[in-house]
């Protein structure tokens, strides 16, 4: 999987999204229609919507000299943004032109596990809706990290190791795994040194779901990559692992976006129709929710 999630980021039709199923038989005569995309969680500081055109692909013109007007052609910097939850509290989203998000601070609406989220987009007098269930986290007690020490060639050993966690007994269950590690070292008389990353997850993917083992013990390697040689002294090594509860959703949309670019290669793919939970015509997207759990392990280098 390419460049995740960062989040997460960090995807779940079982907790009660609606589905607006696209013919892709149409997507040639498809006309100018509004892009939403937005995720939201408890953890969130800061709550981000994105808002935007789609353009058809047959009779759109782009200029090769000038990007910043092709980029033009898709933003939408005059909408009103609004996200509600069932008791009738909201926040409105401004638009900002730097994070070319619609924005608001994460502390301005209490997002919490299984309750119920709604948007709503107005672009020119047309309004749109989502909604979205956002999922339970992990408790923070079930989730557990054994190092497996791998030693390579050239004296170099990196952090590598087993998360797992308990999967929830419902069924249709679907997470994002990844963490992030901290080592600080010295290397011969040199200042000592901080280095912090991404961990990596096995065989580059970072989902799991409950297909094979709905109830029991789900798990999957990590490993950190930092290889240091027989001079580095390894003062402390911190690794925060990362769960997240995911909306079905969310996975359908990275999977058919990492297919479509692998079609733009490969004859023999298939390009995917992106799914949509977008109740109203005009618009096409994605809204949905996930819940966090971060644990922080402090790992024995003796």
């Amino acid at each position: 999987m390419k460049n995740y999630l960062a989040i997460l980021i960090i995807v779940l039709g079982s907790l009660g999204s609606c589905q607006k199923i696209v013919d892709a038989e149409k997507l040639l005569d498809a006309e100018e229609q509004v892009y939403i995309r937005g995720y939201i969680a408890p953890q969130d500081t800061l709550f981000r919507i994105h808002v935007s055109k789609v353009l058809p692909a047959v009779g759109t013109t782009f200029s090769f000299d000038d990007w910043e007007a092709n980029r033009q052609k898709f933003i939408i910097n005059n909408a009103e943004v609004i996200l509600s939850d069932e008791a009738g509290n909201s926040t409105t989203l401004q638009y900002d032109a730097d994070e070319g998000n619609y924005t608001a601070d994460g502390q301005t609406l209490n997002i919490m596990g299984e309750q119920r989220y709604f948007l709503e987009v107005t672009v020119e007098g047309l309004s749109y809706s989502a909604t979205c269930v956002i999922p339970k986290a992990i408790p923070i007690e079930n989730v557990d990290y054994d190092v497996i020490p791998t030693t390579y060639e050239f004296g170099r050993d990196p952090l590598s190791g087993v998360l797992s966690f308990q999967d929830f007994s419902e069924e249709g269950n679907v997470y994002a795994l990844g963490g992030t590690f901290e080592w600080t070292y010295t290397y011969g008389d040199e200042p000592q040194q901080i280095i912090e990353s991404n961990m990596g997850v096995e065989n580059f993917e970072p989902f799991l779901n409950d297909n094979l083992d709905n109830g029991g013990i789900l798990s999957a390697r990590l490993f950190s990559n930092a290889f240091y040689d027989e001079e580095t002294e390894i003062d402390s090594v911190e690794v925060t692992l990362k769960v997240a509860h995911i909306d079905e959703i969310i996975y359908q949309n990275i999977r058919a976006n990492d297919n479509n670019q692998d079609a733009e290669f490969d004859i023999f793919l298939e390009y995917s129709v992106a799914p949509n939970n977008v109740l109203d015509e005009g618009a096409v997207g994605i809204f949905a929710g996930y819940n966090l759990t971060e644990k922080k392990i402090i790992v024995n280098t003796e």
